[in-house]
C-alpha cells in the first residue's frame, strides 16, 4: 500500500511523468445566459433532455431551457432544496431539508408522487432503483411508483448521497463508516470505517470504491470486500466525491487543490492550485476537468497535464458541481444565480 503523501509544495501543478505536451491557447468561456433563482443555490444543477433542473433555498425547484435559460416551469416545494436532483426515464427527483422527497414529471413539472421523512433526504438513481438516504435509514424505491422495495436501518445518519455500482449500493454514515449492500435486497455485504468523518459521497469504478474524508485523505477500497487498497493524503478535507476516469482519479480538496491520482496505486500524477476551496466533485468533459471554486471561478484544467486551460471569473461562491451538455456548462452560486457558459473543448497540440 503506498504511503499517504502530504506537505507538497503549492503553486504550479506537478508535471506529469513522461508528458512533454504543449497546450494550444483556449479562449475563456463566454456567458450565454444568467437566471436569478432568488436565493442560495447550494445544490448542483442537473442537465437532462436539453433542460437544466435545480432547487434553491427559497423552496422553489426550477426547470430552465438549456439554450436560453428561460423558465419552463417552477415547482413550489415544502422545504429548502440543498442537494442536487436526479433523473430517471423522464422523471426528476429531489429532496428537501425538511424531509419531503418529490418525483416530478420532467416535461411538465407536475407531481407524480411524494414521500415524507423525518429529516433531510437525498436521492440517487441507478440500475432501475431510487436510493434514498434519510436519517438512520436507507431505502430503495421503485422510481416510477415510489413504492418501497427494501429498507435498511443504519447505526448513524446517512451522510451525503448514496451510490450504486455493479449490483452494490454504497452509503456513508456521519460516524465515518461506509456500508456496502446488495442493491436488489439491501443485505449487508460489508462495513468499514476507512477515515475520519465527515466522509464525502462515495463513487465506484472498476471494482474500486473512492471517497474523501475529514482526515484529508482520498481512500480507495475493494468493492467486494471493503479492504483498503490505498489512501492518499491531501492538505485539507476532501468534501466532494472523487471521480474516476479510466485509470485516473480526480479529487478536489479544501486545501484549494485539485489532485489527479493513479486509480490502481494512489500515486499522484499532478496537482493544480486554485484560488479557494474546492467543495464539490470535479466534472470530466472531453479532455478537460471542470470544477467550481469558492473564489467564484469556474476552472477548466487539462486532464492529462493538470495545466490550466481556462477560468471563467464569476463573482459568487460556487458550492456545487457544474453540469455539462450540448456545448455549454451550467453552474449556480451561493448568491442565487444560475449561469450557462460556452464550453470550449480541450484541444491539446500534438
Amino acid at each position: 500500500m503506498p504511503l499517504c503523501l502530504a506537505g507538497c509544495r503549492s503553486g504550479e501543478p506537478a508535471p506529469v511523468r513522461g508528458s512533454t505536451r504543449e497546450l494550444r491557447p483556449r479562449a475563456v468561456p463566454e456567458q450565454v445566459w444568467e437566471f436569478d433563482a432568488g436565493d442560495m443555490l447550494e445544490a448542483s444543477p442537473l442537465y437532462a433532455d436539453g433542460r437544466v433542473y435545480l432547487g434553491a433555498w427559497n423552496r422553489h425547484f426550477y426547470c430552465l431551457e438549456g439554450e436560453t435559460g428561460l423558465p419552463v416551469w417552477s415547482f413550489p416545494a415544502e422545504g429548502a432544496v440543498s442537494a442536487g436532483a436526479v433523473w430517471d426515464r423522464g422523471l426528476v427527483f429531489f429532496g428537501t431539508v425538511e424531509g419531503r422527497l418529490y418525483c416530478l414529471d420532467g416535461g411538465t413539472g407536475s407531481e407524480v408522487w411524494l414521500r415524507d421523512y423525518d429529516g433531510p433526504c437525498i436521492p440517487a438513481a441507478a440500475s432501475g432503483l431510487l436510493l434514498v438516504g434519510a436519517g438512520c435509514r436507507l431505502e430503495a424505491l421503485d422510481p416510477t411508483a415510489g413504492t418501497l422495495l427494501w429498507e435498511r436501518t443504519l447505526d448513524s445518519p446517512v451522510s451525503g448521497s448514496p451510490a450504486v455500482s455493479a449490483g452494490t449500493a454504497l452509503v456513508c454514515g456521519s460516524d465515518g463508516s461506509i456500508r456496502a449492500l446488495e442493491s436488489s435486497t439491501g443485505a449487508l455485504l460489508w462495513e468499514r470505517t476507512p477515515g475520519e468523518p465527515p466522509l464525502s459521497p462515495p463513487s465506484a469504478d472498476g471494482g474500486r470504491v473512492f471517497l474523501g474524508a475529514g482526515d484529508s485523505c482520498v481512500h480507495c477500497l475493494d468493492i467486494r470486500t471493503g479492504e483498503t487498497l490505498w489512501r492518499f493524503r491531501t492538505g485539507g478535507q476532501v468534501a466532494g466525491a472523487p471521480v474516476a476516469v479510466g485509470e485516473t482519479v480526480l479529487a478536489g480538496s479544501l486545501d484549494r487543490r485539485l489532485y489527479a491520482l493513479d486509480a490502481s496505486t494512489g500515486r499522484e500524477l499532478w496537482r493544480f492550485a486554485a484560488g479557494g476551496w474546492i467543495w464539490s466533485a470535479p466534472v470530466p468533459a472531453g479532455g478537460t476537468v471542470v470544477f467550481g471554486c469558492y473564489d467564484g471561478g469556474l476552472y477548466g484544467v487539462d486532464r492529462e497535464s493538470g495545466r490550466q486551460v481556462w477560468v471563467f471569473p464569476g463573482d459568487g461562491i460556487i458550492h456545487g458541481s457544474p453540469a455539462a451538455g450540448d456545448g455549454s456548462l451550467f453552474f449556480g452560486d451561493l448568491d442565487g444565480r444560475v449561469r450557462a457558459v460556452s464550453f470550449p473543448e480541450a484541444s491539446p497540440g500534438p
